[in-house]
């Protein structure tokens, strides 16, 4: 029976350790992104937008006083209506991307932390790779607080004597005046 048992939770061990790993995978993707040229340049564009929908939305209160006056100045009324429009949705949609993209991060790092963790809890194998990975993501983001929250959620459940090992870098941290830690 206890055979039987130490393959279960071997096997629990492994199949957390592998989605741990994606998800893992996934942070790190959208970590790199974020650094990429290519955001960087669709963040730029994103504050361009907003300057023109404020320039856009000046010439709208202005054309707005003389719309009745002519038919020219009410056709262009209605086309900077129309652009503020077109502005504002695009703007509303790379505002609501940014948000999942960030959304997405945050999912990915809790689920990587979650994931190793319950790896290493069920893992009677040496983990000393997931368990530094953990640590890794857990010192990397200790400026997030929902990393922080899980990490403080999910410690408690670690067999003590698999934190030994990295004892010299859990100390470390303690003097270091961070809030988080």
């Amino acid at each position: 029976v206890k055979i039987a048992e130490k393959h279960k939770h071997e096997d629990l061990a492994k199949m957390y350790f592998a989605y741990a790993e994606y998800n893992d995978a996934l942070y790190i993707a959208g970590c790199e992104y974020e650094m990429s040229a290519e955001y960087t340049e669709i963040k730029t564009q994103h504050e361009n937008m907003k300057e023109r929908l404020k320039e856009a939305e000046e010439a709208t209160k202005k054309l707005k006083s003389e719309r009745n006056k002519t038919a020219r100045a009410a056709q262009e009324f209605k086309d900077m209506r129309y652009h503020v429009s077109t502005l504002s949705n695009r703007i509303a949609s790379h505002s609501r991307q940014q948000d999942d993209l960030a959304l997405h991060q945050s999912n990915f790092l809790l689920s990587a932390l979650k994931y190793y963790a319950k790896g290493i809890e069920h893992s009677l194998a040496d983990d000393t790779r997931a368990l530094v990975r953990f640590i890794s993501l857990w010192f990397q983001n200790e400026s997030n607080p929902k990393a922080q929250n899980g990490v403080t959620s999910l410690l408690p459940k670690f067999p003590a004597y698999k934190l030994v090992s990295l004892y010299h870098q859990l100390v470390s941290r303690l003097g270091t005046g961070t809030q988080a830690f």
